[in-house]
């Protein structure tokens, strides 16, 4: 998009919101079943720190999409990947994805704080670390990429002013 309408080329949007006591596929399959019939929608199973997760691709949207959801201590996470444009795991997006998954850690509700300590990774010389007490959750995030506290994480930052943030960014709500 323009100057003004994106953080950048390519972001991370993560929501974090009550889950209803429902699982990640609830939720997941509810999201699917809002947009209706003729849409290619591709819905796979995953695990995520211990935690079933859905991954949907093909939703409509303004821009493609990658839509995670994960269901942990009665709150829903759901990240937000876009625009998804594949490219065989070699874009700044594909290599955000593939740090956020393999590192996220939901903390438990109580004692987070000395949780965060003991659940989170460690941060490597490639990856540095992201913690959010109040959401319950920790996750690494490739080095040189611009953050944003408290929730976002951005590839090659966009330096005009407005809403454009960047390459791709990492947005935790």
């Amino acid at each position: 998009g323009a100057a003004g309408d994106v953080p950048g080329d390519a972001w991370l949007l993560v929501t974090v919101s009550e889950a209803g006591g429902q699982t990640a596929a609830q939720l997941a399959d509810a999201r699917i079943a809002e947009i209706g019939q003729g849409f290619e929608v591709a819905r796979t199973e995953m695990t995520i720190d211990g935690q079933q997760a859905i991954v949907v691709d093909g939703l409509p949207g303004q821009d493609s999409n990658r839509l995670v959801f994960i269901a942990s201590n009665d709150r829903l996470y759901r990240l937000d990947f876009e625009p998804w444009f594949p490219q065989d795991g070699a874009s700044s997006l594909e290599k955000l994805y593939q740090a956020v998954v393999d590192s996220i850690r939901f903390l438990p509700t109580s004692a987070a704080v000395s949780a965060a300590e003991k659940e989170c990774p460690a941060e490597t010389g490639t990856l540095k670390l992201l913690v959010s007490i109040a959401d319950g959750y920790c996750l690494l995030y490739p080095d040189g990429l611009g953050l944003l506290p408290p929730r976002l994480i951005v590839i090659n930052p966009n330096p005009m002013p407005g809403e454009v943030l960047g390459e791709a960014w990492l947005d935790v709500v």
